[in-house]
């Protein structure tokens, strides 16, 4: 009797769970269903159908911020820039797109951003770096600043703190300090003239990262 009660729970239990799978899995939108809404959002993005941007992102907010698929890494951002869609970039990029993620293998000259500088659409790079200017705290005299440590130019990052000394805490369109692109040369000589100007170690970039952090991994 016993056993039998047992064997009868574990086939309802069983039963149940199949039960759920199946109910998810009617649920979830195909492959099919996803690829279309992807190829349907990137195409009103490039044409400026600002209404169809807004009806796709209400119905899922999450395509802004996404890849069109895995093997795809376009996100609708690029197809805005492409078609030269200020409005359309602006509300990407309130809706969570990322306008410096680019797409593989060179994925720094395949950013929203640096598609729109080659194509001159000076407006979206403007609308962009506002952007990064209020989320990261980027600026053109931090973007300036972290260039020249990125390369290793202690003498302009010398001459650049010497006429401001704030700049010290600047960042670029990465959120990146001088410190942490001194760092990440491993640059010893220029990190130290940093941190004898009270350059924050604990300032996190974009991806979370702190100087100290980048250290540990260089």
């Amino acid at each position: 009797m016993r056993k039998r009660l047992h064997d009868a729970r574990k086939a309802l239990k069983e039963r149940m769970i199949d039960m759920v799978e199946q109910t998810l899995h009617d649920d979830a939108p195909s492959r099919n269903d996803r690829f279309e809404t992807h190829v349907l959002l990137g195409a009103a993005c490039e044409r400026g159908d600002i209404e169809e941007v807004r009806r796709i992102l209400a119905d899922a907010p999450e395509l802004a911020r996404q890849d069109a698929l895995a093997n795809n890494e376009h996100q609708a951002l690029h197809y805005a820039v492409y078609g030269n869609q200020l409005d359309i970039v602006q509300l990407l990029l309130e809706s969570g797109a990322d306008p410096l993620k680019g797409i593989y293998p060179h994925r720094e000259a395949t950013s929203p951003r640096a598609i729109a500088f080659d194509r001159g659409h000076t407006a979206i790079v403007e609308a962009i770096d506002a952007h990064l200017e209020t989320s990261l705290g980027a600026s053109d005299a931090g973007r300036d600043l972290c260039e020249a440590a990125g390369r290793g130019d202690i003498d302009q990052v010398t001459a650049m703190l010497d006429a401001d000394a704030a700049l010290i805490g600047a960042r670029d369109n990465r959120g990146r300090t001088p410190l942490h692109r001194a760092v990440e040369r491993a640059d010893l000589d220029l990190a130290t003239l940093l941190l004898d100007r009270d350059a924050d170690i604990g300032a996190q970039d974009s991806d979370g990262q702190t100087p100290l952090h980048r250290a540990v991994d260089t």
